[in-house]
Order: structure tokens, then sequence, then C-alpha cells
């Protein structure tokens, strides 16, 4: 019998401390002192005392975690690949329906915030991109960082990250362009920010802005 993460339950270690998202609640958490501990040495696989076993069952009742059949442990999230370069280093030569296409995707994706749940939100991106077909045109990519950069000036949408990331992986999958939306977190104090990579390129900020967040979900 082992124990897995529950469906839309997330996780990464940020600077020591574990850190937890919860999509059908739309919260980040931490765990108390002792069940961290407890849950540190289940992902390590090291042996569990008895009070161990306790406090993760407390977290079945949670339903952070659920039982599985076979052997297993929760697994932190490591994205494929890191972005080493970012869209804004360069300008790409845009039309001016491309601005407005991507100001519309924008302000639609600020309502679907607004009136939709971030987990249906997230698991009709995860739909969509798995019935896409995928390219690796870095030049289509950059056109898009760069429709999507003014529409946020156009838009006063230069603080919605999230957003401005769910508004551009849907039009990436529109065409066919393959991109990754990119959940992360830091403590000390707590943020949360979102942002889109195609590869290592980084079309939605600088690399100074995302560097200091540990990813914790890809989508």
């Amino acid at each position: 019998m082992g124990l897995q993460l529950a469906p839309d339950i997330s996780f990464c270690d940020a600077g020591g401390r574990f850190v937890f998202l919860d999509l059908a609640a739309d919260r980040y958490f931490c765990l108390g002192t002792d069940m961290e501990r407890s849950f540190a040495r289940l992902v390590a696989g090291e042996p569990l005392s008895d009070d161990d076993c306790g406090g993760l069952t407390s977290l079945v009742r949670q339903r952070l975690l659920v039982e599985t059949d076979g052997p297993g442990v929760p697994s932190r999230f490591t994205p494929t690949i890191s972005p080493v370069r970012s869209a804004f280093e360069g300008t790409a030569n845009i039309g001016l329906q491309h601005v407005v296409d991507a100001s519309v995707s924008l302000v639609r994706a600020r309502i679907d915030l607004r009136y939709r749940s971030l987990c249906r939100l997230i698991g009709a991106l995860r739909a969509a991109k798995a019935e896409r077909l995928r390219t690796d045109e870095n030049e289509n990519a950059a056109m898009l960082a760069e429709a999507f950069r003014r529409a946020a000036l156009i838009t006063g949408s230069l603080n919605q990250c999230l957003a401005i990331s769910i508004a551009m992986t849907r039009k990436a999958i529109a065409n066919n362009l393959d991109v990754d939306l990119v959940m992360g977190v830091r403590l000390r104090p707590f943020q949360a920010h979102a942002w889109i990579q195609h590869g290592d390129l980084l079309l939605s900020d600088e690399l100074d802005t995302v560097i200091p967040f540990t990813p914790i979900l890809l989508i």
C-alpha cells in the first residue's frame, strides 16, 4: 500500500519548506512542522514511525493524499526545461490585428478567472493541449510574446500574470504552438507567479522576474 498526491494537488520544495497548491480549492498552503517532517520522510522513502503514519493518515482524511494499491510516494514537481532566455530581449514585428486579438483573449481570460474556477480553466487547457498538434517555431513564439506584451499595456493587465498566462496558452494552442504554462511560488514573503515558456524561451516575462520562483505546477 502506498500514498500519492490527490488529484489537483501539487507541491514543491521552496527554500526548505513544502508548499502545496490545491487547484480545486484555489489555495496555497504549508503543513505544520510535525506533519511536514512526516511528509518529508514519506517523499524521501524513509522508514515511517507510528506518529508519521498517524499524521499521514490525517492527510488522507483531508484528501491531500490518496492510498494506492502498489508502492509509491509523492514526487516533487520538476519542470523538464528551465528558461534560459526571454523573448523580451528582442522585439518581433507584428501587425495591429495580432495585438487586437491578444487584447480580446486577455480580457476574456480575466472574465473567466472571475466567474469560473481555476481548476476548470486548467483542466480545459490540459484537454486542449492534448488534442493539438505541436510545432517548434521560435518566430511564432516571439510574435505571440510581443502581441501579449502590447496587449497587457493596452488593457492594463501588466500585473495579471495568471490571466496573461491563460490567454497566451489558449492562443498558442489555437496556433499549434507548443508552450507550457508554469505556476511557481516563493517564500519570505509568500508570492505566487505564473508564466509561459516555449522550450527554454520565456515568453511572458523577463528572466529576472521568474528566477526567484520555484515551479509548483506545469500545464
